[in-house]
Formats: C-alpha cells, structure tokens, sequence
C-alpha cells in the first residue's frame, strides 16, 4: 500500500505548467487533445467489449480481449498526461507505461501465431460462393429425388402391370391349351407385354444416359443431319418430312441435336392424323435471341392441351391410355434434358397446320472451337 501510495506522490515534480513558458493557448490544446483521445480510446474497449459477448462464436476472443487492453492503458496514459498538468504523477505515469508496454507486446505475441490461422479464415464472398454451391447441390439433389420418385413410380406401376398381365394372360394360356385360336391369342398378348416391359426398361436406360449431357463440338450441317434422320425412317415415314428454312452449318454438340430432333419428327409421325400427313420441320434464327436457333417440329395431329403442354415433358407421362397409344412417355422427357444440358429451352404450342409444334431454342455457340462439351 506504501509503494501504491507512493505512486500518487508529487513531491519533487512542478506541475508541467511550471515546467518551460506555456502559453494558454498550447496549454489546452495538449490537454483537450489528450482528454479526446482518452474518452475515444475509453470508447473503443466498450465496443469490443459488446462485440465478444454478443458474438460468443467469434474467433481468437483472448486477443480481442488484449487489444482491448491495449487500447485502454493507451488511453489512461493520455488522461494523465492532461492531469500532469496540475497534478504532477510522474511517478504514476511511469508504472501507466510499463502495464502499456507489457499489454503491448502481450498482444504482439498473442498475434503472431494467429496470423496464419486468420489468413486461412474464409472470406465473406468465399463463404457467400459456399453457400451458392451448397443451394445448387441442394437443388441438384431435389431434381434427382424427383428423377427418383419418378423412377420408382415406373417400377411400382408401369412395369409391374405388363408382368401381372402376363401372369394372367399365362393362367388363361394353361385353360385353353385345347383351344389353339386361343392359345395364339394369349401368346400374342403375351409377346406384346413383354415388348412393353423391354421398351419401358430401355426407357430408363436412355433417360439416365441423358442425365448428363456429355459429348463432342464438331461441325454440323443441319441439312445433312435432316437428310440422314429421313433415312433412318422407315420409307413410309420418311416421305411425310417436310424440312422448310435455311438450314445452317455450324460448330455444335451434333449428337444431343440429332437424339433432340429424332425424338420430335418420331412424335410427330406417330402423333399425325394419317399416314399421308406431312410433318414439317423448320429452322431460323431466334427472333428473340440472336445467339439462338428456333428449331420447330410441327404435326397436324390433335394438339397439346394448354393444361398438360408441361406435363408432357414428364418421365413416363402420357396424355392417352398405353392400350390406346404405345408410348414409353420417354423421347420427350429425354428432349428436355438434352435443351436444358446446353443451354436451350424447348416448349410446345399451336401448330401453323392443325396440330402441336414443338419449338427448340439451341444455342448457336458452345465453345469457340470443337471439342469435348459437358454440361
């Protein structure tokens, strides 16, 4: 208590306005600057203070506390040296400077094995690109869980009515064997369940392939990739494609084209009113996206109910009864996976010739010189 006393003892010291000639004016300005300075570095501590105990998940709170500190001993040594003025404590001051100095490098040392642990410390746009990952893998996770529900929709239902058709079909195969009309009936039925079944499994196979949409930039010539799909057509069909427009050479990924084409004229050729019918395909530049082709397939079947044109382009869906129209509900679905992989949008609306037209919106460019394209 002694040497704590002996702290506050003046003896021996003027007060600093004894010491050399002040005027009033420098007098105060030494003294107001340095009572400014306390109460700011008074301030500070407080709200680092209010920082760590609202933020308890903040990291490395010991130096936060030490600046703190820091800043505090800072403080009350400009408070004295206002004080000091009046009241010479150079014995006080001094002892102020040694809890300053070791406060000081107290934090210096606390700092410099931090730094590194700081310096690895995530920043506010990297945690904002983690979190804008993680939402598109969320989203990527939904559409596949949707992929999934539809799947097992496939399995729980259109897959296990052709098998239990068949049981039956076998069951009444067995009580008519004496009956060979019938018998060739059954197994008719038979054959084509079985068919059924092997086109909704290939189905799958196909729609999981598109998943993903991988494949080659190579040069395309839309009129021979046009010619070749009326080939591939039995002769029947081929005759019923009209192809109108300036069809296009360009750089582009030719076979996620051709599968996006194939499965529309095919739609189109089963979906037609006769078998005279003439499907048309068209190609132009996009009227509202110069850097896009409009692709547009068009039948003069029956058309899409605006009520059910998004629901067409649903795995397995179909607008009419199997029994009625032998669809897998595959080639569309596996359209917009393709449109979607590179970029473009494919929708379906009123066709010029009766029936419905579904329009493509491709990309002219995918990469500004071939190669290798996945989306």
């Amino acid at each position: 208590m002694t040497w704590l006393a002996s702290l506050f003892d003046t003896f021996g010291f003027p007060p600093r306005w004894s010491c050399g000639v002040w005027s009033q004016a420098l007098g105060w300005t030494h003294i107001l600057s340095d009572v400014a300075i306390f109460l700011a570095y008074v301030a500070i501590p407080v709200v680092l203070a209010y920082f760590v105990r609202r933020r308890r998940d903040l990291p490395f709170p010991g130096v936060v506390w030490l600046f703190a500190l820091f800043i505090l001993s800072c403080g009350a040594g400009h408070l004295l040296e206002a004080v000091i003025f009046y009241a010479p404590m150079y014995r006080l001051a001094g002892a102020l400077k040694v809890v300053t100095a070791v406060a000081s490098w107290g934090t210096v040392l606390a700092l410099v094995p931090i730094v590194p642990k700081v310096l690895a410390l995530r920043s506010a746009a990297e945690f904002q690109q983690e979190i804008d990952r993680r939402r598109e893998v969320e989203e990527e996770l939904r559409r596949k869980n949707d992929e999934l529900n539809q799947f097992a929709y496939v399995v729980s239902h259109d897959l296990k009515a052709p098998v239990r058709a068949i049981g039956v079909t076998t069951s009444f195969l067995r009580e008519d064997l004496d009956r060979p009309d019938e018998v060739e009936r059954h197994l008719s039925a038979i054959e084509r369940r079985t068919m059924r079944m092997e086109r909704l499994i290939g189905g799958l196979l196909e729609v999981a392939r598109a998943g993903r949409v991988t494949g080659t930039i190579e040069p395309t010539d839309v009129a021979l990739l046009l010619a070749e799909l009326r080939d591939s057509l039995d002769a029947g069909e081929a005759a019923r494609v009209e192809v109108r427009g300036a069809l296009p050479t360009f750089f582009t990924y030719r076979l996620g084209l051709e599968q996006v084409l194939t499965n529309l004229v095919v739609n189109a050729i089963r979906h037609s009113k006769s078998s005279d019918s003439t499907v048309v395909v068209s190609v132009d530049d996009d009227p509202l996206d110069d850097d896009c082709y409009r692709f547009v397939v068009e039948d003069d079947g029956p058309g899409v109910d605006p009520a059910y044109r998004e629901r067409i382009f649903t795995i397995f869906q179909t607008l009419e009864a199997r029994d009625v129209f032998e669809s897998t509900g595959v080639g569309l679905a596996v359209v917009m996976k393709v449109v979607e992989g590179v970029g473009g949008s494919v929708w379906v609306e009123d066709a010029s010739i009766g029936g419905a037209a579904f329009v493509v919106r491709w990309p002219k460019r995918l990469r500004d010189e071939p190669g290798e394209f996945e989306s």
